[in-house]
């Protein structure tokens, strides 16, 4: 299986080449992926037995039966998996689609049902080779509440400093009058080439909210395709993006394909030195659908040095029955709050430190206000080192 593998790449990183993203394309525009050979070269350390999920139960739910896990690695069944997940709302996306579905080894599939109903479940994807494309499908049964945690376990999580590139794809389904709380870890060392999309379909009454913190990587992308398909489906995807020495792209792609549908993005980006972030955040509203609601809002904060950040909010409403709200903010830190912490003998990166974490509290509360749950999925933990990195803040622990 193997060979054959190795024999079909040349020809499929071939086909890539002479097709992969253009140089001026409007999707990518300032931030193009890397090239074609990143994301289909297999070195001869990678092993695709050194790739693995993980599924764990929350502390204090370790007695609750958890959902099974069903791995896949059969060719057959992988391509069947993939016909079923909706072609990408945009053409200049599909090279990485395509390079994705040309390495995938194999796929999890989890099925939330009626007996799982008000579970919680850790995901964990561990990758010890230098390529990884996973596949994980997500299916929340009508009627059923569930929230799932999301977080990656590769090089820098075991101490290898080898850097990897991982191209993944995870789509879910979430059935009518369901719910679905989708927490995301991302966490990344710095040399590595990450593309992470999320497909999402949201049926009648049905309720999505992803949270998200991101950070790290040479090349980081997060791109979420939701497409709420049934009357008055619900979806909110809020993000934290920290930024350094990355290169971090963030696109969230909301289609109202019913009526009385209503979403939520809402992005702050923290960034210093001479990080490059970008935010695209795209809203879709056909004639046919009426008595939306849309509310869209990206907000960029440089901390320190001269980073670039680029806010690019984009509603496309052809039906006048509707109510948006949509805007872009880009501004320092508070020097006012900032000069108040120092009267008060506050430590300058301290200070920083507190006011960045309000700003994200703030804005992670408004999505999932569940402390408890948010201490517990270690959300909290990696929110709070990741801005004590941001800023240069040492974190002591209990």
């Amino acid at each position: 299986m193997q060979s054959e593998a190795a024999d079909r790449e040349p020809a499929a990183l071939q086909g890539l080449r002479e097709r992969w993203i253009p140089q001026r394309t409007e999707l990518f525009r300032h931030l193009r992926p890397p090239e074609a050979d990143t994301w289909l070269a297999r070195p001869a350390s990678a092993s695709d037995e050194s790739a693995a999920w993980i599924a764990e139960a929350l502390d204090g739910e370790e007695d609750r039966a958890a959902p099974r896990l069903a791995v896949e690695t059969d060719p057959q069944r992988i391509a069947a998996a993939l016909a079923t997940i909706p072609a990408t709302l945009l053409d200049e996306y599909t090279p990485l689609a395509d390079a994705h579905a040309a390495s995938c080894t194999g796929f999890a599939n989890l099925r939330i049902g009626a007996g799982d109903d008000g579970g919680t479940l850790r995901i964990r994807r561990r990758s010890d080779g230098m390529r990884d494309a996973p596949l994980l499908m997500v299916e929340i049964a009508p009627g059923a509440r569930f929230t799932l945690i999301e977080d990656a376990d590769g090089p820098a999580a075991q101490g290898i400093a080898s850097a990897m590139t991982r191209n993944a794809l995870g789509f879910i389904r979430v059935g009518a009058d369901a719910r679905l709380r989708h927490i995301r870890i991302r966490r990344e060392p710095p040399a590595n080439a990450i593309a992470n999309r999320t497909v999402v379909e949201v049926d009648g009454n049905g309720r999505y909210e992803q949270l998200t913190i991101a950070t790290g990587g040479d090349y980081h992308l997060e791109r979420s395709e939701i497409d709420l398909r049934g009357e008055a489906a619900h979806a909110e995807s809020v993000a934290v993006l920290l930024a350094a020495a990355d290169r971090l792209e963030q696109q969230v792609e909301v289609r109202h394909s019913a009526p009385g549908t209503r979403s939520r993005v809402e992005i702050l980006v923290l960034a210093a030195a001479a990080a490059r972030t970008v935010v695209n955040a795209r809203t879709l509203l056909p004639r046919e659908v009426p008595g939306a609601i849309v509310d869209q809002r990206l907000h960029g904060v440089p901390t320190a040095g001269h980073p670039k950040i680029i806010l690019r909010p984009h509603l496309e409403i052809l039906h006048d029955q509707v109510e948006a709200r949509h805007g872009a903010t880009w501004g320092a830190l508070s020097e006012d709050a900032l000069f108040y912490a120092s009267q008060r003998g506050i430590d300058p990166d301290e200070a920083r430190a507190l006011i960045v974490d309000g700003m994200a509290s703030a804005l992670v509360a408004s999505c999932i206000d569940d402390p408890a749950l948010l201490e517990r999925s270690g959300f909290t933990a990696a929110l709070l080192d990741a801005i004590a990195g941001h800023v240069g803040r040492r974190v002591e622990r209990e």
